[in-house]
């Protein structure tokens, strides 16, 4: 999935609605199988409530996955809170630095001073 190409699912998704549908779920269960053995479980029951068929129109889909998304960042908020307390990085300045680095970590930033 590291060769991501919009338009070959695009035009698939318009012309082939069931073989999108096909090769889409194999493509999630590619993903999940690349996965750490302990998180296929959770990215397992994500897929299936995602591509659930019983979840209405599009825009009910949209809204459910904006739901989890947002329950998902509340979650990391609360662990990054508790992570910043336990270990005193807690002033505005460590936590903006500590978030970039997060962010950008694919960019193999440098290591922090000190």
């Amino acid at each position: 999935m590291q060769n991501f190409d919009f338009e070959h699912w695009a035009r698939l998704a318009r012309t082939s609605p069931h073989e999108f549908e096909v090769q889409r779920r194999a493509a999630l269960q590619e993903l999940v199988d690349a996965s750490p053995v302990l998180q296929q479980p959770a990215l397992v029951a994500l897929v299936d409530s995602l591509c659930a068929p019983q979840q209405g129109s599009p825009v009910e889909r949209a809204i459910n996955a904006q739901t989890l998304m947002l329950e998902s960042l509340g979650y990391l908020k609360g662990a990054w809170e508790s992570l910043a307390q336990e270990t005193g990085e807690g002033s505005p300045i460590e936590r903006a630095l500590i978030n970039a680095r997060i962010r950008f970590s694919h960019l193999r930033l440098p290591p922090s001073p000190g």
